[in-house]
């Protein structure tokens, strides 16, 4: 062991551990504890850089999510009306559909029906109540 511990220090320059005056000892030894030391330093100062930087990314995912503009929210009300004769869900689908929110009068149709609770076949009489989906920009408390 001694021998590689020569043979590396040859190499650099310096002599052994084993053959080092003690002034020479302890400066070597000072000079592992600092190499030690800013290594050390330079690990946690990456370290914190890497979570300063997880943090705020998570900042801005955070608030840019809960961002919203408030102009153009709408809210979802439910409300109950009584068919009328010679009304077919596909004429109140018209009148009370709103196209921002549904891709098509069927998808309409289709809420009402499961909301009511009816099949696909079923008729709507005269005089039914039946709840029916709206939007509106006001918040209804």
């Amino acid at each position: 062991m001694r021998e590689r511990e020569e043979r590396a220090a040859s190499r650099k320059g310096q002599k052994g551990v084993y053959y080092m005056t003690d002034r020479e000892l302890r400066a070597y030894r000072r000079n592992c504890r600092r190499q030690r030391e800013r290594k050390r330093r330079a690990l946690s100062l990456a370290a914190t850089l890497c979570l300063i930087l997880v943090c705020a990314v998570s900042y801005h995912a955070i608030t840019t999510s809960a961002h919203t503009d408030e102009d153009g929210m709408d809210f979802k009300y439910y409300t109950n009306i009584t068919v009328q004769s010679g009304e077919s869900l596909w004429d109140i689908a018209g009148d009370h559909m709103d196209e921002e929110h549904y891709e098509s009068r069927s998808d309409y149709m289709k809420e009402v029906q499961h909301i009511n609770h009816l099949e696909e076949g079923d008729l709507l009489r005269a005089g039914q109540h039946i709840v029916i989906p709206y939007y509106s920009e006001e918040f209804v408390q």
